[in-house]
Parts: structure tokens; sequence; C-alpha cells
């Protein structure tokens, strides 16, 4: 699998996501699989939207902000 077709993300910029979470819906030419979070944080941006056809494996699709740069800017 090279490239792939985004079909919907299961989180919303800004939602808090948890190691496991499905993050994402893609289809390739084989088969249609979900993309889970590999770390715990909070969704910062969606670069590449839902719809978008032939994304490169690799590619930057969001970004994400980890607890740890959260809480350095905590200033309760």
């Amino acid at each position: 699998m090279e490239r792939g077709t985004i079909l919907r993300w299961t989180k919303s910029e800004g939602e808090q996501l948890s190691e496991g979470d499905l993050l994402a819906e893609i289809e390739t030419d084989k088969a249609t699989m979900g993309f889970e979070t590999p770390e715990e944080g909070y969704l910062a941006k969606i670069i590449v939207p839902a719809g978008t056809k032939d994304v490169q494996i690799g590619q930057v699709t969001t970004t994400r902000c980890c607890f740890s740069l959260t809480l350095l800017f905590d200033h309760s």
C-alpha cells in the first residue's frame, strides 16, 4: 500500500486523544482500515481533509499536541 483515501476523521480538531483511539478510516485499493492514535494528546489540526484521494503513505495528515506540552503552559 503506497496511497489511500481518507474516508472520514473520527475525531475533531481540539479533541482529546487516547492511545489506541480510532482516528480515521482509510481506504486503499485492497481494503478499508482504521488508523489508531499511537499516543495520547490533543488533535491540533487536520491538514488533509476527509475525502482526499491518493494520500501518500507517510504524508503528514494531522498535527498533535502532547499532554506534556499542554501541561507546560498550565499557569493555574
